[in-house]
């Protein structure tokens, strides 16, 4: 049974999970609530600390909000 080879995009697709794989294994993502009491304050100040645009950098992945440990590290650091 011959092997088929596998398309370039595949290929690709295949490195970028295993890079971003990396990437949260080294610098882990925190939900809202597990980033406020990380700083050490309430949910609803974290949440409005991003609408306002003031806050530690945050991400959206599927409609969620995460925080990188590293921005609030960042974060911590400057204030």
């Amino acid at each position: 049974m011959p092997i088929r080879k596998l398309s370039a995009n595949f290929i690709a697709a295949e490195q970028k999970v295993a890079a971003r794989k990396a990437e949260l294994q080294a610098n882990p993502l925190l939900t809202v609530p597990q980033a406020a009491q990380w700083l050490g304050v309430s949910v609803s100040t974290l949440n409005r600390w991003r609408s306002l645009g003031r806050g530690p950098a945050s991400e959206k992945l599927g409609g969620k909000v995460f925080y990188p440990l590293s921005d609030l590290q960042a974060f911590c650091s400057k204030a």
